[in-house]
């Protein structure tokens, strides 16, 4: 039986929408009937979060209104976007940007470290606001680059679940980079041990999780950092925080 001529596009389109992203871009090779189908705006607007017309108004880049739906899926998939309006998020302006996980579309978020509470405990510590192009790239306009000898707290607070996706696992990831690769304390070996390098450059250490809910919550995160050997300091550069679905 050939469903192309038994079911109208229409109907087609919306068995498709149900699927995933990646089912979409492997129907879209079948043929040309199915690629008109897999790749039209009814099947990839069910695919982007039912707020996506918010995050591109409140994003740095509105003009991603203009692009059909696959192709402001695949955009918000590999670049992250500004969130500019505080709207979304309590948080200070242009401090937290946006992705949708490629295989799912479920949102990513990343709170800059300018959005997050630095407490140091020590005598001789300092944290400043820093541009190094030492670095990996960031997506932010600013670093905070941290040196500390004994206690360092980070702790953000009302990030509020609804700009992530609902009823998702979410891991809470610390972002960071050495200042002195070379260097490696013996208070920071732990931290080291359980952290990743990411593909863009940094480094990560899952600090927390949790699960989003109904997307009408608010999230805490706290993480510390102790050092051990007082007799030298801890020197860091953070780019944030990062919340991304968990796969279980």
């Amino acid at each position: 039986m050939d469903i192309t001529k038994v079911l109208p596009e229409e109907c087609i389109s919306m068995i498709v929408s149900f699927t995933s992203p990646e089912d979409a871009c492997r129907l879209s090779l079948v043929s040309p009937f199915f690629k008109e189908i897999a790749d039209s705006d009814a099947v990839w607007e069910n695919f982007l979060p039912s707020d996506y017309k918010d995050i591109i108004d409140q994003s740095s880049t509105p003009s991603l209104n203009l692009f059909s739906k696959k192709q402001i899926y695949s955009h918000l998939s590999v670049h992250h976007v500004l969130l500019v309006n505080g709207n979304m998020v309590r948080l200070s302006l242009k401090s937290m940007s946006l992705y949708l996980e490629k295989a799912t579309g479920k949102k990513c978020c990343m709170v800059s470290a300018s959005g997050i509470e630095f407490r140091i405990r020590s005598s001789g510590s300092e944290c400043y606001f820093s541009s190094e192009e030492s670095v990996p790239q960031s997506r932010f306009y600013q670093l905070v680059q941290i040196k500390f000898d004994y206690k360092l707290r980070v702790t953000g607070s009302n990030l509020d679940t609804k700009v992530l996706s609902p009823n998702t696992n979410y891991g809470v990831y610390f972002i960071f980079h050495l200042v002195d690769q070379d260097y490696q304390p013996r208070n920071l070996q732990w931290m080291l041990e359980r952290a990743q390098r990411r593909e863009d450059g940094w480094m990560e250490v899952e600090i927390t999780d949790f699960f989003s809910g109904d997307g009408y919550n608010l999230v805490d995160f706290h993480y510390k950092l102790k050092n051990n050997d007082l007799r030298s300091y801890c020197c860091l550069i953070v780019e944030g925080v990062e919340f991304r679905p968990k796969n279980l």
